[in-house]
């Protein structure tokens, strides 16, 4: 069998280029470059070929070659065999060599990848590839199944007694990684140092494979941290490093259900009782295939099993949906019922918990705020440091307008919360986000109701720009809105606008419309410390903070005046006569209070 080492060597030399050959690695011609040329590294490891190019970039080189990253791997499939019977198979994925499919055999043991670890020096790094990399300079190196999400749970006894060296991924799950690892080693090794890749920015996802394909020795790992035994509280509570934070730029949202809900944060989904919430929200996990823990304390097998055929889905279809009917868990407001929620999630690891509904999960008071608190110390803030979302599903109280039943504590740790509102009675829905901490998601988004399977169709509404959220820009929008030419001067501008702000508010306002500053995303695009720069000058008299919001500048309430007397959706009970709730135009039934008021719904025209 050709090796991808093999194979990479004769696409360069097929095409001409010169192969400097050292046995596992090479120094090879670029393509499109002199015979001087030796710009491109590679090396050969356990199963797979390292590749770097120090002049054009690594994807473009390959293409010459007419090579994929598939050919880097000396078969499509790599499969790891663990001491105690376990495997996992790495499969790669798209065309981002980050990006690749697991799969792994039963759980019945914690072993480590490498167990003989006859050495006084032990290498750490995340992946076995990494290890083989590690091997392949002669070094002793070993990792855990399961990465971060699992490196507490694995033995490292055969570790103990030794000098460690973690190498750090250059990501926040490789920092995840070497936290886990270093609280696990605390006080049972001589030393425990953590290192990365010279390569790659943070959030690059660079590991020892990317640094030593690049042509680096082990001895350039850039040393990130000494952990010694007697000062562990830097690894056990990690600060912010500001420099990181502030010269990275923002990654883009990892949606689960697009719009709707993001990864890694904390939701409440409201309706009136009967009002959908439940079915709305199973159809959409199913659609989108989110890995779920749901867990109901309201349906019966009987409402699944209608839904699911309704739905006309599979058991392959709900794979990824582990769903918890009436399970016997202690309340999640209390220390055991957190530490319970915190196995199942560990067993079966989802990106989602979803609990239906929120108050039926709780002991305390609905209207006391303590309950909510208990609720976030005990079982959610665990959910948010593990990077797994949750949604509460709620019902609204008497007063649609104040949003859901109960305490207002309800909202504080939560980071989007959506009112789902019913339009024409079990066909047409709005979800209307009410407030959220920042603007990734939409003002709100239409829900159509089909049948023949059952399935809900969203049209997404617009989102907000909150890059600057001040007065100056608010009537900018305005004016812009009212087409007021950029070359009038106050007199003519304040004759045309009729919203109140002071003359140093307008007269910026116009100064950066003269100058063609848009507020439509049309502008050159600026790092998110530009931007935070830029608002901090500007804060103190610009951002004021108004009803709704946490702090200055967190997006408020809805960001449009809504009168909210229309979010009540008003259905009649089931088996009562709508007769008197139907449209004047179509005959179709209207359970939106202003439709009804109306006596038609929008868009049904009498003419």
């Amino acid at each position: 069998m050709t090796t991808a080492y093999e194979r990479v060597l004769d696409a360069f030399q097929g095409h001409g280029l010169i192969v400097d050959d050292h046995g596992n690695s090479a120094d090879c011609q670029a393509p499109n470059h002199s015979s001087a040329d030796r710009s491109v590294s590679v090396k050969a490891i356990a199963g797979k070929v390292l590749l770097h190019s120090h002049s054009d970039p690594t994807d473009e080189v390959l293409e010459a070659l007419g090579l994929t990253l598939a050919d880097l791997f000396d078969k499509p499939t790599t499969r790891f065999d663990y001491p105690d019977g376990r495997w996992m198979e790495r499969t790669q994925h798209g065309n981002d060599p980050k990006r690749i499919k697991q799969s792994q055999g039963p759980r019945r043991d914690t072993a480590l990848y490498r167990t003989q670890l006859d050495a006084e020096h032990v290498w750490i790094v995340e992946g076995e590839f990494g290890v083989h990399a590690a091997e392949a300079e002669g070094l002793v190196a070993t990792c855990s199944l399961g990465g971060s999400d699992s490196a507490d749970k694995a033995d490292w006894s055969p570790v103990f007694g030794k000098h460690i060296t973690i190498v750090r991924d250059k990501d926040k799950a490789g920092m995840k990684y070497a936290r886990k690892v270093t609280e696990a080693l605390a006080g049972q090794c001589l030393s425990i140092r953590i290192v990365e890749s010279a390569t790659g920015d943070p959030g690059s996802k660079h590991d020892i494979e990317d640094h030593l394909a690049a042509g680096f020795s082990v001895d350039e790992l850039v040393e990130v941290e000494v952990v010694g035994d007697e000062d562990p509280i830097d690894s056990r509570f990690p600060a912010i490093d500001w420099t990181r934070l502030l010269d990275s730029q923002r990654e883009p949202v990892e949606w689960l259900v697009p719009s709707v809900i993001a990864a890694g944060r904390s939701y409440a989904l409201a309706a009136t009782a009967k009002g959908g919430k439940s079915l709305t929200v199973l159809d959409l996990l199913i659609q989108h295939r989110v890995r779920c823990v749901y867990l109901d304390w309201e349906q019966t097998e009987d409402d699944l099993r209608s839904r699911a055929l309704a739905m006309a889905v599979t058991p392959e279809d709900l794979a990824n949906l582990t769903y918890l009917l009436y399970p016997p868990i202690h309340p999640l407001d209390t220390a055991a019922g957190g530490a319970q929620l915190a196995e199942i999630v560990a067993r079966h690891k989802p990106d989602l918990v979803v609990l239906d509904t929120v108050s039926r999960a709780v002991s305390g008071d609905e209207n006391e705020s303590a309950t909510y608190q208990a609720l976030y110390r005990h079982s959610l803030l665990h959910l948010k440091r593990e990077g797994v979302a949750v949604l509460r599903l709620d019902h609204l109280g008497k007063d649609a307008a104040k949003g859901q039943r109960g305490s207002s504590a309800k909202n504080d740790d939560v980071d989007c919360v959506w009112m789902l509102v019913e339009k024409v009675a079990g066909r047409h829905y709005t979800l209307r986000c009410e407030r959220q901490r920042s603007a990734d998601h939409p003002t709100h988004i239409e829900i159509e109701r089909t049948t023949d399977p059952l399935r809900h169709e969203l049209a997404v509404g617009p989102t907000l720009d909150v890059t600057r959220q001040g007065p100056v820009e608010a009537v900018m929008r305005e004016l812009d809105e009212l087409d007021v030419p950029t070359e009038w001067g106050r007199p003519k501008v304040r004759k045309a606008y009729a919203g109140k702000c002071s003359n140093s508010v307008l007269d910026e306002a116009i100064k950066r419309r003269r100058e063609g500053e848009k507020l439509t995303g049309t502008g050159p695009v600026r790092s998110d410390r530009e931007n935070l720069t830029e608002i901090s000058r500007s804060a103190s008299a610009q951002w004021d903070e108004t009803a709704g919001q946490t702090c200055p500048g967190q997006v408020s309430v809805n960001p449009t005046a809504v009168d909210v007397s229309d979010l009540t959706a008003v259905s009649a009970p089931i088996g009562a006569d709508r007769s008197a709730q139907t449209c004047s135009v179509c005959g179709e039934s209207m359970s939106y209070p202003p439709d009804i008021e109306a006596g038609q719904h929008p868009g049904c025209d009498a003419s």
